[in-house]
């Protein structure tokens, strides 16, 4: 009997083990030594399940770690993801579920600059996949949340409840009171009453928009499932985080351009018209955004309706690029060329009575919107198949080219000047991959390179592309790393490239060439400003990478580089991370 007791016994203790075992937790074993969880390597495995379409395996390994965990793993996870990897994973029903479950982690709690990058890269994905025509129509008369924190001095606010729902549905609610407050009658005007009784489902491909009260009255369009993001934040400072849109203006591939109708010829130039126009968009909206006040109060409903455009306009190419909205979003372009022309009549009418600070400012936006009208124009002329049917053209009948205009000689001259300069750059780069392959491959190579490193440059042939310096000869795999990160952040306008030109270590998509500066062990506040301010002054434009610093020292270096500056004559200095404020050339 005793024997028969144990054997019981012993058979339901392995029972009780082999169901706590499980493939997803050996997983997280396998990457755990001493009680703590290699976040970084369990990202990087997940990711290859991921890519093999392993979506619920992933979902059940961030559903086995503890809360602390989850988010930092998924961090990991979107780091390590190119964005054609992103992409295969949005293909599928439970792939986008994912994706849906990893922005979810990554918005709550404090968000760190990374979060929100690897967040908005999730947003973006998941925006490719719906109709533009449809985005077009809810950004330009679709519903408008109200957002406003509340505190001890805040009498009306109008905080944002949402949680995800099956099928990438998003449920949101906002308390009653928002309903009845005069302050956001506007926005309420738009969104459903039950919104504010029981709440509302959001389809996942549905585009919303958010007003942030806290931030000055900015309205800022994505996918129903930002609304999540909005509802997890309440600090001023995060909200201007999620507000703001890291690498602004998507780049797309000659391939996506050709099947937007742009002739194979232009697909180069198209590049450049569109990231120079999301480049200038983003320096718009920061001017527009410490004067949005000031130009409401003067400038009425035509300063209030040239606002609203500029804030479709911002989103509209953070989710699909400058060239698909210039190219497929008519409707868009023509509003805010219109609300920019009514502006520009109210401007023109008071201008006598505007003082000199208000008089800079109006020339800001004003040169800087008529270029980004140009690009638009520009961009539009290069895909003439693609105009709407029965659409009103986006381009002025006076700067309609047609299809048929063959380039000026001048245009011939300069465009070969380009193609034979490039062709130099790209063979001189790739002779030079492949004789340290060669050598890393023999063993011979002066320099030593980790395996990480190795890893990293062989996952993707423009990694190395972008890591060879030809000035020393091998490989600078952290320039390569703080280039793609500038180029995914929106510190840098893409596609970035290696510079040849020396001095200069990266090319960005505009054709400007950085020299890339960072910090090690031994640097300081003090040696770092010295590096940056040294490029600059030496008229090199300089991307400083500041990552590895806290805040504080990080606004000290920047502080230090001004005094250093003065008033002599320097180039434009940007910083990783994006938050740090640029300097810019005199």
């Amino acid at each position: 009997m005793l024997w028969l007791q144990r054997t019981a016994g012993n058979r339901a203790v392995a029972a009780h083990l082999s169901v706590q075992r499980s493939a997803e937790s050996d997983l997280i074993d396998e990457h755990t030594s001493w009680g703590n969880l290699a976040e970084d390597d369990l990202g990087r495995a997940l990711l290859a399940r991921a890519v093999r379409g392993e979506h619920q395996f992933v979902q059940a390994v961030l559903g086995e770690l503890g809360w602390h965990n989850r988010d930092d793993v998924s961090l990991e996870l979107m780091l390590a993801a190119s964005n054609d990897q992103l992409v295969a994973i949005a293909g599928s029903e439970s792939g986008r579920r994912l994706l849906d479950r990893m922005y979810d982690e990554l918005s709550e709690g404090n968000l760190s600059d990374d979060e929100r990058t690897q967040s908005d890269r999730i947003l973006r994905v998941k925006s490719q996949r719906a109709d533009p025509a449809q985005a077009q129509e809810q950004m330009l008369s679709g519903k408008v949340f109200p957002f406003r924190s509340s505190g001890i001095t805040v009498l009306d606010d109008a905080p944002i409840m949402a949680e995800r729902r099956e099928g990438g549905q998003v449920w949101v609610k906002q308390p009653v009171r928002v309903l009845g407050t005069r302050m956001f009658a506007d926005e309420v005007s738009t969104v459903p009453r039950e919104a504010f009784i029981g709440g509302i489902v959001l389809p996942e491909n549905e585009v919303v928009g958010v007003k942030f009260y806290d931030l000055g009255g900015e309205v800022v369009y994505r996918p129903a499932l930002f609304l999540v993001q909005v509802s997890h934040q309440n600090d001023t400072q995060t909200l201007t985080k999620i507000a703001e849109i890291a690498g602004i203006g998507l780049t797309l591939g000659t391939g996506a351009l050709l099947s937007l109708g742009v002739e194979a010829s232009m697909a180069a130039r198209v590049l450049l018209w569109a990231d120079r126009a999301a480049f200038v968009l983003g320096t718009i909206t920061t001017v527009i955004n410490e004067h949005r006040g000031e130009i409401i109060e003067r400038f009425g409903d035509s300063g209030r309706e040239f606002l609203r455009y500029v804030d479709i306009v911002h989103s509209a190419t953070a989710m699909y690029g400058f060239a698909r909205l210039a190219i497929s979003m008519g409707q868009i372009v023509n509003g805010f060329r219109t609300s920019y022309t009514n502006w520009r009549a109210t401007v023109r009418s008071v201008e006598g009575e505007l003082d000199d600070g208000e008089r800079v400012v109006v020339q800001q936006i004003t040169q800087q919107t008529d270029e980004v009208l140009q690009n638009a124009d520009d961009v539009g002329a290069a895909a003439p198949r693609q105009l709407p049917a029965g659409e009103p053209t986006t381009i002025p009948p006076e700067r309609q080219l047609g299809p048929g205009r063959p380039p000026t000689a001048r245009e011939r001259l300069e465009a070969n000047r380009a193609a034979r300069a490039e062709q130099a750059r790209q063979a001189e780069i790739q002779e030079g991959i492949a004789r340290v392959d060669r050598e890393l491959a023999a063993g011979t190579h002066r320099r030593r390179i980790s395996q990480d490193d190795l890893d990293w440059l062989n996952a993707n042939a423009r990694h190395k592309e972008i890591a060879y310096d030809p000035d020393i000869g091998t490989y600078r795999v952290s320039e390569a790393r703080q280039a793609i990160a500038a180029e995914e952040s929106g510190v840098l306008p893409g596609p970035v490239s290696r510079s040849t030109a020396p001095g200069t270590d990266v090319l960005d998509g505009a054709g400007v060439a950085w020299s890339v500066k960072g910090i090690g062990r031994s640097s300081t506040v003090d040696s770092t400003a010295d590096l940056i301010a040294g490029e600059a002054l030496a008229g090199r434009p300089c991307l400083g990478d500041l990552r590895g610093m806290s805040m504080r020292d990080q606004a000290a270096v920047r502080t230090l580089i001004t005094q250093q500056l003065g008033t002599r004559t320097h180039a434009e200095i940007r910083f990783l991370p994006p938050g740090v404020e640029r300097i810019r050339a005199q």
